[in-house]
């Protein structure tokens, strides 16, 4: 796996290269793109079914063409094509579309997008709630049709396929499994938790259960998928890391 570094607001052109290890630099919205020779990647928090999604692509189309960017991603889902979301999560504002309808969008949404980007595009998995928002979308048996059908790749978030298990009844097991592990271009890192009896996207530090994943998960998925350690809380602590996972994929090649 290659270690790659989410820029955030922790992270600058001039703090960057303290971070050990990287290989690539990943974007979450248009900004000055930073002196860097490898590769840059453009992951965007949007998702396919959103009702604005094409003038959002179409508007930031030449930012990703220009500084050529070699990857762009961006969510599956939501289920419906206007949402709002209430604390964390998204609740539905609009009709919500049947399993058919949303493929059907999707994949004319990915056409559009593969016929404008010069680079591989990509798909990441939502976090299951109970709300009508994610019908669908959230179910691996449907990411593998959207990512198979379309012929993209899949963006892994860890902490987000463990809430779905979590709140959908199946084993972590069964349902990483269940997804398209070949087709994994990158992998999303980072622990998630419980707040007020909840499950919830906490980006924290990788723990025990985390690294037990990554393990299970490097059977399957390609050696030159991406990693992306999603901490935003402290940059003296995301240098200590990623200097940990370095050396844990160190360890694990050696082995």
């Amino acid at each position: 796996m290659i270690l790659t570094l989410p820029v955030s607001h922790l992270i600058s052109s001039q703090n960057f290269h303290q971070i050990p290890g990287i290989k690539a630099l990943e974007y979450k919205k248009e900004q000055p793109v930073f002196d860097y020779s490898g590769p840059q990647f453009f992951h965007s928090g949007k998702g396919a079914t959103d009702h604005d999604f094409i003038h959002y692509f179409d508007k930031l189309l030449p930012h990703l063409n220009n500084h050529e960017f070699s990857h762009f991603s961006f969510d599956v889902g939501p289920s419906a094509e206007y949402c709002k979301t209430e604390d964390y999560y998204y609740v539905a504002e609009s009709e919500v579309l049947t399993a058919e309808e949303l493929e059907r969008i999707t994949a004319e949404r990915l056409h559009h997008v593969k016929r404008g980007f010069n680079g591989l595009v990509a798909l990441e998995n939502l976090n299951y709630f109970p709300t009508s928002a994610y019908a669908h979308v959230c179910e691996p048996d449907f990411i593998s049709r959207v990512v198979r059908e379309n012929e993209v790749y899949m963006i892994l978030d860890i902490a987000h396929a463990m809430i779905s298990a979590h709140n959908l009844g199946i084993s972590p097991e069964s349902y990483f499994t269940s997804l398209p592990l070949d087709r994994v271009k990158e992998i999303h890192l980072s622990a998630h938790g419980m707040v007020d009896g909840k499950w919830r996207d906490l980006h924290n530090r990788p723990n025990k259960e985390t690294y037990e994943i990554l393990e299970m998960l490097r059977a399957h998925v390609r050696n030159d998928a991406y990693l992306v350690v999603e901490f935003y809380k402290d940059f003296s602590e995301l240098i200590e890391i990623y200097r940990e996972v370095d050396e844990w994929l160190i360890s694990k090649d050696k082995a």
